[in-house]
Order: structure tokens, then sequence, then C-alpha cells
């Protein structure tokens, strides 16, 4: 399929860059830093089947903040041409900014414990900061980015789909919602096949019988989770007729 869209830019995690596969392992990204996020990662399937270029700013590790901070940090190689996909990664996570490179960053990310900047330990410095944060603390972090981001993408008339990676966050976002306190967010957060395999685990291979569902050996999401998220991230795209905008 050939569109009118430039570009398809996508914002994420270790899921959205493809840790784990052969050629985005801990093996190839200890080698070189510096390892392009997967080929087998879902935006390239997006990209491949809608006709589009490809610019996969995900991280692995990568927190709410440091996505909307990559975001800013590159909103000037985004035009109204193109289409931004954000898969927000679990709201627990945040970073310590050390300076302005990318990778002068501590990344907390909760149940990690190889990531370190110089000195400082992952789990010394989450010790050190348990107590000061909340799951409403990282929430209103993760409200307050993404509204930002998704503000500097209607004033520059860029099309941009956000998903919330984790069902249970998507739950708390809703019942903050009921709030008054909370009215003024309006960012639209698509609902996407992961919803469905976190709920009705029993029943996911009825609907997908074509599908193993299979784990890759780092415990990450296997290339048939990657197809699916990929084929619902198009089918928003389709139905929301961000190809004609």
């Amino acid at each position: 399929m050939s569109t009118g869209k430039n570009k398809l830019i996508t914002f994420g995690c270790s899921f959205t860059y493809g840790h784990g596969f052969p050629d985005c392992d801990e093996v190839c990204m200890s080698a070189d830093p510096n390892t392009p996020a997967s080929k087998h990662a879902w935006p390239n399937y997006v990209a491949s089947d809608l006709g589009m270029d490809l610019l996969n700013l995900s991280s692995p590790g990568c927190g709410c903040y440091e996505v909307g901070r990559r975001f800013m940090r590159n909103v000037h190689r985004i035009s109204k041409d193109d289409i931004v996909v954000i898969q927000w990664p679990f709201i627990e996570r945040w970073p310590i900014v050390f300076g302005s490179g990318y990778e002068d960053v501590c990344k907390l990310a909760p149940g990690l414990e190889t990531l370190t900047y110089d000195d400082i330990t992952i789990i010394d410095v989450e010790k050190y900061f348990i107590d000061y944060t909340t799951d409403y603390h990282n929430l209103e972090i993760f409200m307050h980015t993404s509204t930002m981001v998704d503000q500097v993408c209607k004033n520059k008339g860029i099309s941009v789909i956000h998903s919330m990676f984790d069902s249970d966050h998507r739950r708390m976002l809703k019942q903050a919602l009921k709030s008054e306190d909370y009215e003024w967010y309006d960012v639209k957060i698509e609902r996407l096949a992961f919803n469905y395999l976190e709920s009705k685990p029993k029943r996911k291979l009825i609907k997908f019988p074509h599908r193993k569902f299979q784990l890759l050996s780092d415990g990450h999401y296997g290339k048939d989770y990657h197809e699916l998220w990929a084929e619902s991230i198009k089918r928003k795209i389709v139905r929301r007729d961000l190809l004609n905008t």
C-alpha cells in the first residue's frame, strides 16, 4: 500500500525496540550500544505494509518521561505528513537525567538491576527514592507528559496514536478520570490487542488459532505478539483515516 504519508515514527520501550530478537539481543547491544532497533519489531510490519519509511526512536528500559524527552528532542524531524505512534511504557519507570545526551540517563525500571550509570546502581537509587513515589505520582507524570506530546502534535497538525502498554495502568487512568481534579486530561488512549490477551488468556487461541504467542528467550514478547500488535495499530490508522488526513 502506498500512501501520501512520509514516515512512521514510533516511540516506546524494549517491546517497540524489539529487544530480545537475534539482531537486538543483550550480546549484540553490549558489543555496540548504538545497535538500531530490531527489524522484527512491530513498527517494521506497520511501515512495510503501509509503504512508509520508518524512524523507530524507542529505547529499552524507557519510561514515560524519557519518551516525552525523546519526542521533544526529535519533534523538529516530524512533519504533518508523518504518523506518530507512541506505546507508552510501564508508568513505574522514571529516569534521573545527568546530562543532555541520550545516554546521560539512569533508568529506574522496577525489577531491573542490570542497568547502571557510572557507580550508581539501579537498585540503590530505587531503594532510596521508593518512599517518595506512588502509583498516582507516576500516573500524573504519564498524564502530564502525554498531554504535552499530544498538544504539540495537535499544534503542528501531526497525526498521533497513543496506547498504554499495561491494562492495569489503563484501569488506573480510567478511575482517575472520574475525579474532577483530572478534567483537564483529554488525550485519547487507544485500546489495543494486548488488552484482550491479558483479560482472556484462555480464549486467545480460539480467536487467534494461527498464533502460538511464544516468548523470546529473555522473556520479551515474540514474533507473533509483534505481528498482532502491528495488525492492531494498522487497524487504528485505517479506521481513523490517518492516511488521508
